[in-house]
């Protein structure tokens, strides 16, 4: 990926930042927010946008009202003179958290704390929004298909810059096309969904190459490209793409072996929309074209640099720092024993750097397996053509 201005942040020596990304997507997000195709993805956030406005409206004119039956709605002005209208809708858990910042006030104690007194949460926030300043905001809500409420899904400021989830996910579907079936979201253990999650705050997707791209010249020498793509039109997150090389993924979605991660965000400010599509999309499409051979090469000369056969030379190697990453005796020895297991030796790099990968996956806490995946990453790092 290109380096874009100061968005563009190099991740290659924090792959933690990759590694927990879409298993933790699997495992928090509920069965609603995950998709089994591209096109129903699209077709579900397309629809909320088609359905969405957006009006600007007076912060202090927010009331907060509340009925058994009901639960809790959003009261506002818009418009101006003639044309003024009350706007009515129930808000989203986020959206009322956004509220509650307005007045300055803990929107997690009102839902946990004062969950069974609703007029005692009604009080407080509309007293705030009675004692602030005048100030511009825009609302964001979705008209509803059916009877229904219409539903409060952001409340941001005057210059906030929205990129819509559809758009991003149509971005996304344009640079698959364009890839003719080589890039594809992976599918779960049960091939019932595929790494494609939307909610009503964000959008995230993953996409892997379907093959080995990186071929360093044997059947375990191989690594794959993949990236992610995220955003929330809301403001929960950035807009942002995160590219980076890899090992295997399995079916919960875990990553292993990531490497040569490279993200870049787009904050929501009012140049957002526009850098989307100078920066972001420009970007995506050059990674996915690019050409692998300086990974390769830095492959085939870890394979071919031999480490000394001296046991303390050998230790000393690894634990200098010199190579770009330090290890002590008890990582080294047990990088040595995988790389022998799973390499059938521990004579070059190449094998210590997979010893030193293997050992990360038997880890039980997430944390230590990032780092040494770190710094086994950063093994490879000067032999990058």
């Amino acid at each position: 990926m290109k380096n874009v201005n100061d968005s563009t942040v190099n991740l290659a020596r924090n792959p933690g930042a990759v590694v927990g990304s879409v298993q933790s997507q699997w495992f928090t997000r509920p069965a609603d927010h995950k998709f089994e195709s591209l096109e129903k993805l699209y077709a579900a956030v397309n629809d909320r946008r088609q359905r969405a406005y957006v009006e600007d409206v007076d912060a202090n004119s927010f009331r907060l009202v509340h009925q058994k039956d009901a639960g809790f709605r959003v009261v506002t002005r818009v418009g101006d003179g003639k044309k003024v209208r009350t706007v009515e809708a129930m808000p989203t858990h986020y959206a009322f958290g956004q509220m509650c910042s307005l007045i300055g006030a803990p929107a997690g104690y009102f839902r946990d704390k004062l969950a069974d007194k609703p007029d005692i949460v009604v009080a407080a926030v509309n007293h705030g929004m009675e004692q602030r300043e005048s100030e511009g905001v825009k609302l964001m809500a979705v008209s509803p298909r059916t009877n229904a409420m219409d539903k409060l899904m952001a409340i941001t400021s005057q210059t906030y810059g929205r990129i819509w989830d559809a758009d991003v996910v149509a971005a996304a579907q344009k640079i698959i096309a364009g890839t003719k079936g080589r890039f594809y979201a992976p599918h779960d253990w049960g091939k019932q969904k595929r790494a494609l999650f939307a909610s009503d705050r964000d959008v995230f997707m993953f996409f892997i190459d379907g093959g080995s791209v990186v071929d360093g010249g044997g059947d375990r020498d191989q690594l794959n490209r993949g990236w992610f793509m995220w955003n929330s039109e809301v403001g929960s997150k950035t807009m942002g793409i995160a590219c980076f090389l890899f090992r295997q993924v399995c079916g919960n979605f875990g990553i292993w072996g990531a490497q040569d991660v490279r993200v870049l965000k787009i904050r929501h400010t009012s140049g957002g929309p526009e850098r989307f599509i100078s920066d972001a999309i420009p970007a995506l499409n050059d990674y996915v074209r690019m050409t692998a051979k300086p990974i390769e090469t830095a492959v085939r000369k870890a394979k071919a640099l031999e480490l000394p056969s001296a046991e303390d030379d050998f230790q000393t190697w690894f634990m200098s720092g010199k190579n770009g990453a330090k290890f002590n005796a008890a990582e080294i020895r047990r990088a040595k024993e995988f790389a022998d297991a799973e390499e059938g030796q521990h004579h070059t790099l190449w094998d210590m750097y997979n010893g030193f990968t293997a050992a990360a996956r038997q880890m039980a806490f997430a944390e230590a397996k990032v780092d040494m995946e770190k710094r086994a990453g950063q093994l490879l790092e000067p032999l990058v053509a």
